[in-house]
């Protein structure tokens, strides 16, 4: 069925003075040229909208307030066949493992929450304070203590790492085909062995999705080695993915 809004097309902006949105110039001459993914783009577009329209001493956005933004999940979904949340979960690691949002979960009235920052000065800033002021010295930021490193500048690794970020910080480049073999592998593994590979791997020096496919295979078969005990064998069709048809263009060294 044709949406009725893009069949009639685009009828102009309206308003005389609408209110501008705050673009920096590095977007479009360092960022834009790289972003691949629409789904990314139409992300961080919103997320600036959301910002200008933001008190100075909020300069972060909630990750469920965009989750439950109808006209974000609506353009999301145009022209897609996967789901709106599932397209916004995609972009929303794309943008963190890109390092153009910063993430870091808080615990705000006493209800954990995931917040976004963007990587400027005045978003590090703001991250560096949200830490400082809500998450626990376990998190590696003791309660009131300086949060800034060199230049005064707070530090740029805050968000608790993904697989995804934690492949291209260990290992090497994120592809969009290798992003879809980490999101099954996760998928179809017991909890925790993904991420536990990839660990292996960078202490190994072998940084290749294919020696981490070969941790989770020996894994799969003998059992992990360090007390964490085996799930189960995943479905067969699961575990030949890793090594024929669509993944098996990843398995290189």
């Amino acid at each position: 069925m044709i949406d009725p809004e893009r069949q009639a097309g685009f009828p102009g902006f309206a308003a005389p003075q609408a209110r501008l949105v705050a673009v920096p110039d590095e977007f479009f001459v360092r960022l834009l040229p790289q972003l691949d993914h629409l789904g990314e783009l139409k992300l961080l577009l919103h997320v600036f909208w959301l910002l200008t329209n933001r008190e100075s001493d909020q300069r972060h956005v909630v990750e469920q307030e965009l989750y439950d933004d109808p006209g974000l999940l609506k353009s999301m979904r145009a022209g897609q066949s996967r789901s709106a949340a599932d397209l916004l979960r995609d972009a929303l690691e794309r943008a963190v493992v890109r390092r153009v949002l910063l993430r870091v979960q808080v615990n705000d009235a006493g209800a954990p929450q995931v917040w976004y920052f963007l990587n400027s000065p005045a978003g590090r800033r703001a991250l560096a304070t949200a830490r400082v002021a809500t998450l626990p010295a376990a998190d590696g930021l003791p309660a009131g203590a300086d949060a800034a490193g060199a230049g005064g500048e707070p530090p740029l690794h805050a968000d608790v790492p993904t697989v995804f970020s934690l492949y291209e910080q260990n290992i090497g480049l994120l592809t969009p085909l290798i992003a879809d073999a980490l999101r099954a592998a996760e998928e179809h593994s017991p909890a925790g062995w993904l991420r536990g590979a990839i660990r292996e791997a960078a202490e190994r020096n072998r940084r290749s999705w294919r020696y981490i496919q070969r941790i989770l295979e020996r894994w799969e078969t003998e059992g992990r080695g360090d007390a964490t005990n085996r799930s189960g064998p995943w479905p067969p069709a699961n575990a030949d993915r890793y090594t024929q048809g669509r993944y098996g263009r990843l398995v290189q060294s």
